[in-house]
């Protein structure tokens, strides 16, 4: 049996709730309709093959963005801090710069695969994705949620990538300081 890289489906439950919400549920099946998931089977417990879950990030950018990720990264950045394992760690009584050191945590219970290093600095964190196969939207998703975990802890900052593995790097990397 071959191993098979997956992601749980929390993010992409609570992307559809948002959209729901803000788009209407008739908008938001019909930009899934084509997707090879049925929407209404995802629960918490649900684990979405890399495949899938580029293929849902895929028609998020087609029905609903501009051709450009950002839709995703703005989206991302909107619903990161509702999944439950992430609200569990924002809600800690700690300095966000302790805070950031449990992002491994966070992504071995949402990702199978794929290793995330953090090193922490005076007011900023660099936040290293290593042995994954990133695509546009994949890095787009992850530049948003770091984005909207500063925002829920009510902090000015900003998340630059610095480094890309489609571009030939060793890791995708992300700079966060606040």
């Amino acid at each position: 049996m071959d191993f098979v890289p997956k992601i749980r489906a929390s993010l992409a439950i609570a992307a559809i709730r948002h959209m729901e919400a803000t788009l209407g549920a008739a908008k938001v099946r019909d930009v899934f309709k084509d997707w090879s998931v049925d929407p209404d089977d995802l629960t918490k417990d649900t684990w979405l093959s890399v495949d899938a879950a580029d293929e849902y990030l895929e028609l998020l950018v087609s029905k609903l963005g501009n051709g450009s990720y950002d839709y995703i990264r703005t989206l991302t950045s909107k619903v990161t801090p509702t999944v439950s394992s992430i609200r569990e760690q924002l809600m800690k009584a700690l300095p966000f710069s302790a805070l950031v050191e449990f992002a491994p945590i966070v992504w071995n219970k949402e990702w199978n695969y794929g290793r995330l290093v953090v090193e922490r600095g005076r007011r900023e964190a660099r936040f290293q994705h290593f042995d994954w196969l990133p695509t546009p939207a994949f890095c787009a998703g992850a530049q948003g949620a770091y984005e909207g975990v500063l925002r829920a802890r009510g902090l000015d900052g900003t998340v630059m990538k610095t480094r890309c593995v489609r571009s030939g790097d060793d890791r995708c990397e992300y700079l966060m300081k606040w």
